[in-house]
């Protein structure tokens, strides 16, 4: 399965039910993975997985 992924600047609730409002933290230049039309991944600037998928991105070009 091929995952696209977004960059954006969100409020995230992780770990919540559509709805919930606690604990809501935002990320500026997240990257967010969609697989089959669901969020799979949230991943903030500094999260060790994105920068492997930068680098993939910037070799791909």
């Amino acid at each position: 399965m091929t995952a696209v992924f977004f960059r954006a600047n969100l409020f995230h609730a992780p770990g919540h039910s559509a709805g919930q409002t606690t604990d809501i933290e935002r990320i500026d230049d997240a990257m967010i993975a969609v697989e089959d039309g669901m969020i799979t991944a949230v991943m903030p600037p500094d999260d060790p997985a994105r920068r492997d998928i930068d680098k993939a991105a910037v070799t791909d070009r």
